[in-house]
């Protein structure tokens, strides 16, 4: 399995994102910058040019006509994909760490949001805003703000009736919807959380954190399910969308309806931290991406990365491969070969 390697941005990459359809790649760097790429040959489509600082999360609506980004010039942009133009520029009056688009896939007008500190100016918040694409403009509904550390990623749950966030202080956090009012708390990680991904139909949740572990959680009964020991500091964690949940139909739990068999797997990347880097060889930084058994925890391989730390992960919708996002800017897109799909992991 060779990947596709294409050297996306200048500084270190924050977010890699598919599609739904899973034909275009969107990355994101410390550079300013967006790319966007065709994910079957990894050339250059164009990119999205306007923030003056890191931009730190993307999302992409369902039907792919819009992108968004949340960046530390305290702006959230909304874009055309087709044209690249903005059709929405919002001041958040501070640093935006995370932004999400509401999953309905048939109203996407609402987006949750991640902020940092910003001195007197702007303290921490996570908010929901209501978007009007033709209107250019965003109309706030709810923002709270009673959390002690700062949230590192902010996450839709379930039928979007709750917000699922993680914090520096290793603790995950579920939220009503409606008010801000907390519905659960629980310390995840000795350490920060610095990541958090989700099966499609949010009922199940992976996180990763510093400490080298990851955690999978079923969040409908807010409880832990497994764990996965790691053997490097973790930045990112994916679950593989072939690993079909209990509550699926029973036609797809046989693999009905999808080119490829169940695959129970998630990915994990990491290595050795950044500033470190240059006094280490790739092999002994711990760059490959980590595949484990979802059920049974156990590592059934790794898959060779670069010659830095793996930032973030992204699955292809379809199972069909990942890309990778790392520290010196390169992404790596791996289309998962026949040997994958045929060997019986299970």
């Amino acid at each position: 399995m060779r990947p596709i390697l294409i050297h996306a941005h200048e500084r270190p990459l924050t977010f890699v994102l598919f599609n739904e359809d899973g034909d275009l790649l969107f990355t994101a760097g410390k550079d300013k910058g967006i790319c966007l790429y065709y994910s079957k040959t990894g050339e250059m489509i164009g990119s999205y040019e306007g923030h003056n600082g890191v931009v730190w999360s993307l999302d992409i609506t369902k039907d792919s006509k819009y992108l968004v980004s949340a960046s530390a010039d305290m702006k959230v942009f909304f874009w055309d994909v087709t044209s690249g133009e903005t059709v929405v520029e919002h001041d958040m009056g501070g640093p935006v760490k995370f932004v999400e688009l509401c999953r309905n896939p048939l109203k996407q007008d609402r987006i949750l949001v991640a902020q940092d500190n910003f001195g007197q100016r702007s303290q921490k918040a996570i908010s929901i805003w209501k978007v009007d694409i033709q209107g250019g403009k965003m109309e706030n509904e709810l923002t709270f703000s009673d959390y002690p550390s700062k949230a590192v990623e902010v996450h839709w749950g379930p039928f979007d009736e709750t917000i699922v966030s993680a914090h520096e202080d290793g603790f995950i956090r579920m939220w009503d919807a409606q008010t801000g009012e907390s519905k659960w708390e629980q310390q995840a990680h000795n350490g920060p959380v610095t990541n958090m991904t989700f099966n499609k139909d949010r009922c199940i949740m992976l996180t990763t954190g510093a400490d080298a572990m990851a955690y999978l959680w079923d969040v409908v009964h807010k409880k832990l399910l497994k764990s996965y020991k790691a053997d490097r500091p973790l930045n990112a964690g994916v679950i593989s969308p072939l690993a079909v949940t209990s509550d699926m139909q029973e036609g797809e739990e046989k693999g009905e309806g999808s080119r490829y068999p169940p695959r129970y797997h998630i990915l994990l990347g990491g290595g050795q931290k950044a500033e470190d880097v240059t006094t280490s060889h790739a092999q002994s930084g711990k760059f490959d991406a980590l595949l484990y058994h979802l059920v049974f925890s156990e590592l059934l391989g790794s898959i060779k990365g670069g010659f830095s730390p793996i930032n973030t992960l992204a699955f292809i919708p379809d199972g069909s491969g990942f890309a990778s996002g790392a520290e010196e800017g390169y992404v790596r897109v791996h289309h998962f070969d026949d040997d994958y799909f045929g060997k019986k992991f299970d």
